[in-house]
């Protein structure tokens, strides 16, 4: 599961606990905020994981393309 702390069911937090408290392999979240938001509503065995979102900007102003051509993309 992939949740992110402004995603609408936060403001239906009963809704909220109910899913995260299932029996869910893992949860991924994009900020130390989400974490600290969700990772206590979660079930105790269930891996927590922190991936912020992002990309490398300047990969992708190159003007040799070569990131695009790296990750198969049109130019």
């Amino acid at each position: 599961m992939v949740e992110h702390a402004h995603h609408a069911l936060i403001r239906r937090k009963s809704r909220v606990k109910k899913i995260l408290s299932l029996n869910w392999d893992g949860l991924i979240v994009v900020s130390k905020y989400s974490a600290k938001k969700l990772f206590p509503l979660t079930n105790k065995k269930t891996k927590k994981i922190i991936i912020h979102n992002g990309i490398n900007v300047k990969d992708f102003e190159k003007t040799d393309y070569s990131i695009r051509k790296k990750l198969g993309l049109m130019q």
